[in-house]
């Protein structure tokens, strides 16, 4: 939405932050699939396959970047419906984790280009798969937040 910057209420759009400020546009393919994967997530098998630990495991030096798992001591005693909303938030937290893990690896190559990069030609196809990959994953987290919310709201 444009707004007439002269009109007398113009102030009161960015008072009230009316408008969300926007950068510049991105390549549209990419916005489509931005659009696509944060509105509606990617399919549960693909998922599943981006999260195993052997297509996209941490970096050895990053122990904390680890799904917090429920002791199984205290998972056989707690009701259902809590056990039910711990998977729902492990997976969430899978998301983060796994995206982190694939970021930390691309800006590792990044720094690793940066350095050589003066020396050689470099290749970015590597990064921008990495990339898409975590965005993918946050646009499958954010999917997953919303529906987590719209059930929440279900229940009560």
């Amino acid at each position: 939405m444009d707004l007439d910057q002269n009109s007398r209420f113009a102030g009161l759009a960015k008072q009230l932050k009316t408008v969300e400020v926007c950068d510049k546009d991105i390549d549209p393919v990419l916005a489509a699939n931005m659009n696509e994967l944060f509105r509606k997530g990617m399919e549960e098998e693909q998922y599943v396959n981006m999260v195993k630990d052997d297509g996209n495991p941490r970096p050895s030096n990053c122990e904390g970047l680890v799904t917090v798992k429920l002791n199984q001591l205290v998972m056989d005693i707690v009701s259902p419906v809590a056990r039910s909303r711990d998977k729902k938030l492990q997976s969430i937290e899978t998301s983060i984790v796994k995206s982190a893990s694939i970021l930390a690896k691309v800006v590792d190559k990044a720094a690793e280009v940066e350095n050589t990069s003066q020396q050689s030609g470099c290749e970015l196809g590597s990064f921008i798969d990495g990339c898409n990959d975590a965005l993918a994953l946050l646009g499958n987290f954010n999917r997953q937040v919303k529906k987590g919310f719209s059930e929440a709201r279900v229940e009560k």
